[in-house]
């Protein structure tokens, strides 16, 4: 059992919040755990698929099921550029890589508190958008401010549409956040959130990657249904719980 300090999210949710990790191979210590979260106002416990003995003591210690985290991923190799509804997009979509604030801030203006409307911190009641918009917008510029991811903004007919935030590692990249803006989700534009790094890696040869590799919500349906669409591989499956605790 990992117990993480997340102090970083006391200016992003106002809280005190602990991250508990608990391997497939972990004996549930109820004791450490209780003590773990004690001092926090929140607490996140992650839970491997196939661990009903954890999930069945944490209902009784009062933690609230909250999604489950889905780890992806599928191969540049084995992606299919001649699917119509990409083909669709690639003529008229470009690309931007974020290098100065300025870029950044174009991001940050289109971000709505409506646009992550299936994310953990946004559904809860006790949280809700304005926390959760707030969230994504610190770990941006965080991210960009300490240099440890790149960020993409997308432009479609020449609108900035949507973003990625991922981090390159062993000719693989991994998704941390993006997805469109709000006002274009409805325009037939979905297939861009899962695509866009494959889109990218049309560009130019430097741009290019062995494999994506991302983290989904069992909340997000319609991300589901699109990534699924193209093929991506199930790793494994996450259950999350939370506790709002003071």
């Amino acid at each position: 059992m990992k117990i993480i300090d997340c102090f970083w999210e006391l200016k992003n949710l106002d809280r005190r919040v602990v991250e508990i990790s608990i391997d497939k191979e972990d004996i549930l210590d109820v004791d450490e755990l209780l003590e773990g979260i004690n001092n926090y106002d929140y607490a996140v416990v992650r839970v491997p698929a196939n661990r009903v003995d954890v999930n069945i003591k944490l209902a009784e210690l009062s933690f609230t099921f909250f999604e489950c985290q889905y780890r992806i991923s599928k191969s540049l190799q084995s992606f299919d550029f001649s699917n119509p509804l990409v083909k669709r997009i690639i003529p008229k979509i470009q690309f931007k890589e974020i290098r100065d604030r300025n870029d950044l801030e174009i991001i940050l203006s289109q971000m709505t508190e409506n646009m992550f409307s299936s994310d953990r911190i946004t559904l809860d009641q006790n949280l809700g958008p304005k926390y959760g918009l707030r969230r994504y917008s610190n770990w941006l510029v965080t991210e960009f401010e300490n240099n440890t991811s790149k960020i993409l903004l997308a432009y479609y007919k020449n609108n900035p549409v949507g973003f990625s935030m991922y981090r390159e590692c062993c000719n693989n990249v991994e998704a941390l956040l993006g997805g469109l803006f709000e006002k274009y989700q409805a325009l037939g534009l979905g297939i861009l959130t899962p695509s866009i790094l494959f889109l990218y890696s049309l560009t130019g040869e430097e741009h290019k990657f062995d494999k994506m590799i991302t983290s989904i919500s069992s909340n997000n349906m319609p991300v589901i249904e699109w990534y699924n669409y193209l093929g991506f591989n199930l790793l494994n499956t996450t259950y999350v719980y939370v506790k709002h605790i003071k």
